[in-house]
C-alpha cells in the first residue's frame, strides 16, 4: 500500500510540473525558447587531431584529399606513370 502510494503520488507530482511548464509558465518560457532559436552564436574552435597508437590521423578538422589505388587495377605498361612509394 505504501510503496503504491509514492507511485501515486510521484506521478501527482510529475504530472503537476507539467501542468505548470506547459499552461502556468507557458508565455515566460516560449520568450526564452524564441530567442535561443533566433540567436546564432559562432564559435571559432579548433578541434585536436584523433590519432591512432601509431600516430597515424584518424580524423581532423582540416580538410584532406586521400587517394588510394587499387593495386591489382594498375597497368604493368604505365608504370612510368606510377609515383615511386615507400613500402
Amino acid at each position: 500500500m505504501l510503496l503504491a502510494s509514492l507511485v501515486g503520488v510521484s506521478f501527482v507530482g510529475l504530472g503537476a510540473r507539467l501542468v505548470q511548464l506547459h499552461v502556468i509558465d507557458r508565455e515566460r518560457l516560449l520568450g526564452y525558447v524564441v530567442k535561443a532559436r533566433r540567436e546564432i552564436i559562432v564559435e571559432q574552435a579548433r578541434r585536436g587531431d584523433i590519432l591512432d597508437d601509431r600516430g597515424n590521423i584518424l580524423a581532423t578538422s582540416k580538410s584532406q584529399i586521400v587517394l588510394g589505388v587499387d593495386p591489382q587495377a594498375l597497368r604493368e605498361n604505365d608504370e612510368p606513370k606510377w609515383r615511386s612509394w615507400p613500402r
